[in-house]
């Protein structure tokens, strides 16, 4: 009887660690990259010489003039909205949110690829409430 429980019990936490295909050290390494990005796009915004009006054209703008800034994430969708003149971004796997972040801020905002919800990809932070 012990042995049948301690073989459930494993089945059960080895199956709970497979649900979850992203690899932390992989993740956060790639956070760390996207904050990048999302500071970069948001300085566009804010400080280049071309006026750019959706968040899609500051990214496509990034895009042209530093490409290692999104090489990392050509496997990955990128959403970008304007909030004002501040930009955030989202990184999705397909429908599935991975990574949030507003680029006015020094702080990765929020992490979402260890508790994955399907049909997430969706921008939620407020800017104006984190960028102060």
């Amino acid at each position: 009887m012990k042995h049948l429980l301690f073989i459930i019990v494993s089945m059960l936490i080895v199956g709970c660690s497979a649900s979850n295909p992203y690899n932390d050290e992989k993740m956060y390494d790639l956070a760390s990259q996207f904050k990048d990005l999302s500071q970069t796009v948001d300085g566009a915004i804010k400080f280049g010489e071309v006026t750019i009006e959706t968040g899609q054209q500051a990214l496509e703008r990034v895009s042209v003039e530093q490409p290692d800034k999104v090489a990392h994430f050509a496997e990955y969708v990128i959403k970008v909205e304007l909030q004002g003149d501040n930009a955030v971004l989202l990184l999705c796997d397909d429908n599935i949110a991975l990574i949030e972040d507003a680029g006015c801020n020094a702080v990765l905002d929020k992490v979402y690829w260890q508790v994955l919800n399907p049909n997430s990809c969706v921008i939620t932070l407020d800017s104006h409430q984190l960028c102060k």
